[in-house]
């Protein structure tokens, strides 16, 4: 799991941080204290809405499940474009640099 530590490194460097969970129980045992949490969903665009109000960045950490099938929803590929499409729509838009 790579985005736990990196999320660890930020806080420890004195960036806030917010992280959107499916599971508020799974994450509060698996994330340090002091990240916020919002309970959602990549494919609900008002939670993409209410993750990214108020960000200055965005660190995108998805994962394919081992087990998905080609006409499965990947968060790798439909994630990450519900997640570009939304900030690009905000009128303090982010930044946008993509790294593949």
């Amino acid at each position: 799991m790579l985005g736990k530590p990196v999320a660890t490194e930020l806080l420890y460097a004195g960036f806030e941080i917010t992280a959107l969970v499916r599971n508020n129980t799974k994450a509060k045992a698996l994330l340090p204290k002091g990240i916020h949490l919002v309970k959602g969903d990549l494919r609900n665009v008002d939670d993409l809405k209410n993750l990214l109000a108020n960000q200055d960045a965005v660190y995108i950490n998805l994962n394919l499940k081992q087990d998905s099938k080609p006409g499965d929803y990947q968060s790798e590929r439909e994630g990450l474009r519900a997640i570009i499409q939304e900030a690009q729509q905000r009128s303090n838009a982010l930044p946008l640099s993509v790294r593949w």
